[in-house]
């Protein structure tokens, strides 16, 4: 009796799921259109899940294509600095292809223009005392532009792809590796790296995740989170920190090859794995911070 009582709930239960799922697919289409109705809904969302907050959505130059983050965060510092400059012709200058442009571009056509600066791997204890603003090279494929110190920790930037966010330190650290294009050629850090950034080949740099003691989870995730960045775009080793990138480093900083179709496959990979379509579809979207970044 209690084996059927248990086979009865089973199926019952599957059922209920089932129409769920259903009810959840069904109410998808009505869902989007009402979400990219309210496009700063989503950057909001894609914000907070970077450990940001949006403070509003059309106060940087935002880039008109995915490829473009670079020009506007440089045409963003440009202006700061009263220099006038179209999106458009700045894209131009900095011979903008369908991977982007690179910091190297980046800081000929700054000079260019009458605004020398210098490419440096910063610690995280440089951003107390960096001239700003400044462009930083965020997620291995996106530029972005620090504008101030809100608070002690918590910094102002300008992303092109959201609009300006405050960003605590901590939470930012987390995607930047320290590539940053200062833009005041008397500065450099306080402490100055010993490593050979500059010689170093592409495939070989690395990116420290953790220096802390780590339990085996900590430490598969921490070695599969190495793995896919270093697949992505190389990353920085720790004895680089406070070196000037020379020429070949500073070409291999590329801002603007995301393409958000690979975001969208793993997210819709990881509702297929999830019991509910609500799930589903959360999981898609929450797995897109690069949808529409460069």
């Amino acid at each position: 009796m209690k084996r059927m009582d248990t086979r009865k709930l089973k199926k019952h239960g599957s059922i209920l799921c089932a129409l769920a799922v259903l009810a959840a697919v069904s109410s998808l289409p009505a869902a989007s259109s009402r979400i990219l109705e309210r496009p700063d809904l989503l950057k909001r969302v894609r914000a907070w899940s970077a450990g940001a907050t949006l403070v509003a959505a059309d106060a940087a130059v935002m880039q008109t294509r995915r490829n473009d983050c670079g020009p506007a965060a440089l045409k963003m510092v440009l202006d700061a600095h009263g220099i006038e400059r179209p999106l458009k012709a700045l894209s131009e200058e900095v011979g903008l292809t369908g991977r982007g442009t690179s910091l190297g571009r980046l800081r000929a056509v700054a000079a260019r223009l009458g605004l020398p600066g210098r490419s440096w791997v910063l610690s995280p204890e440089d951003l107390a005392n960096v001239p700003l603003p400044a462009i930083a090279f965020i997620r291995k494929n996106h530029f972005v532009v620090i504008r101030r110190l809100a608070a002690p920790q918590v910094l102002e930037v300008d992303d092109p792809a959201l609009g300006r966010l405050r960003w605590p330190a901590h939470a930012f650290r987390r995607i930047w590796s320290g590539e940053t294009l200062i833009f005041d050629p008397a500065w450099t850090p306080p402490c100055k790296g010993k490593g050979d950034y500059e010689n170093r080949s592409r495939s070989a740099r690395w990116v420290d995740v953790r220096r802390e003691p780590m339990n085996i989870k900590q430490a598969t995730t921490a070695l599969l989170l190495t793995m896919l960045l270093a697949l992505s775009a190389g990353g920085v080793p720790p004895d680089a920190v406070g070196q000037e990138l020379g020429p070949n480093a500073e070409e291999a900083v590329m801002g603007g090859n995301c393409d958000g179709r690979w975001g969208l496959f793993g997210g819709l990979l990881l509702g297929a794995f999830t019991p509910c379509g609500v799930l589903c579809a959360t999981g898609a979207w929450l797995v897109l911070p690069t949808l529409e970044n460069c």
